[in-house]
């Protein structure tokens, strides 16, 4: 069994920070909980593999449409298919 947390927790915005912060505390499992416009998920599963710490997935923060945006059908299926994309 490994000791997990997920990344909202330590409000740390910049990914290595966030991971060292992480390894430093001695936890080896991470969901990472972000908003996927501002992370890369590449980016993160490479800070993960840097610090040893096992990414069992990266769920994203804000996954509704934003305020801003007029709430048609188009566009809800064009927000939730930036996300399907995403995830791929």
């Amino acid at each position: 069994m490994k000791l997990g947390t997920i990344s909202w927790t330590f409000g740390i915005d910049d990914l290595d920070e966030l991971f060292k912060a992480i390894k430093s505390v001695g936890y080896e499992v991470l969901q990472f909980s972000g908003d996927h416009k501002k992370y890369n998920a590449i980016d993160v599963l490479n800070a993960s593999k840097k610090y040893g710490i096992d990414l069992i997935s990266y769920a994203p923060f804000n996954s509704q449409p934003p305020e801003n945006v007029y709430p048609t059908l188009e566009n809800c299926l064009n927000w939730y298919n930036d996300i399907m994309q995403f995830a791929v």
